[in-house]
């Protein structure tokens, strides 16, 4: 009988751990203030039923796209191609977040600093929300305000109860449904979610290509951050095989400093 109960045990931790598949994927336009000028970029929260996956598309697309060229044996062509697929793909970010994996109130992060992936995996901070009587519609999802501060900055974000998920971007959840809209309140980030799909297939909710990543903590990783915000481009072309950079006019810009970089973070 001991067997069995351990067994069924087993069994039970199994499947409370085991990868969900999403239920639906919110597709989210984000303008952002990263670095010197505003961008848009194209990002996807695939949402199951206690775990979602944040990630932007074009970015697991170029990276999986850079993997097929760097097994090209003939150099001229790699380098051409390699310059095609950097153009294809524009502007993408390499931030995932996976919630409520490998435990129901984790996360993890994975993310690039220069040349290397990292990840880490924390425990999810509590969001203290206050709500709002404010109502909008977006993607036809009747929606209402709320306003919550997480790791330094404060979120003003709509949620549709329609969708009664508890997900959104980044690490913004804990409301009785699915966050629509989020901008914080220094206006450097701005989702808006253009496109909301049930998805009927198995897609697994899953980081891309963690065991390229190099597992930290998160106090490492902000460390490591703040390191590598701190070097000038002469240092990181260095370290990237030592390129001459250049700006567009030609003139050696080695010595100078990278601009300041805003982060969904603010610590």
């Amino acid at each position: 009988m001991k067997k069995i109960l351990s067994l069924l045990f087993c069994l039970l931790v199994v499947t409370l751990n085991a990868q969900e598949r999403a239920l639906f994927r919110i597709t989210y336009d984000c303008d952002a203030l990263y670095r010197e000028s505003r961008k848009n970029y194209r990002w996807n929260l695939d949402v199951g039923r206690t775990q979602s996956v944040f990630y932007n598309p074009a970015n697991r697309a170029r990276e999986k796209a850079c993997e097929r060229v760097t097994r090209r044996t003939d150099l001229p062509g790699a380098l051409a191609e390699m310059q095609s697929v950097l153009k294809k793909y524009g502007t993408t970010n390499t931030l995932e977040v996976l919630t409520g994996s490998p435990k129901s109130d984790n996360y993890t992060y994975m993310r690039n600093l220069a040349a290397d992936k990292f990840i880490y995996t924390e425990t999810l901070p509590q969001i203290e929300w206050t709500f709002s009587d404010g109502i909008r519609q977006i993607c036809n999802y009747t929606c209402r305000m709320a306003v919550g501060s997480v790791y330094g900055r404060t979120w003003t974000v709509w949620y549709t109860s329609e969708i009664a998920l508890s997900a959104g971007p980044y690490v913004l959840r804990g409301l009785p449904g699915v966050i629509l809209e989020a901008e914080d309140a220094d206006n450097l980030f701005h989702f808006v979610a253009v496109g909301i799909e049930e998805l009927k297939d198995d897609t697994p909710i899953e980081l891309f290509q963690t065991e390229k990543a190099i597992k930290c903590s998160r106090a490492k990783f902000l460390k490591t951050r703040r390191i590598q915000d701190g070097k000038s481009y002469g240092d990181l072309m260095r370290e990237l095989g030592g390129v001459k950079v250049q700006d567009a006019d030609g003139n050696d810009i080695s010595h100078k400093m990278q601009p300041r970089r805003n982060y969904l973070d603010l610590e």
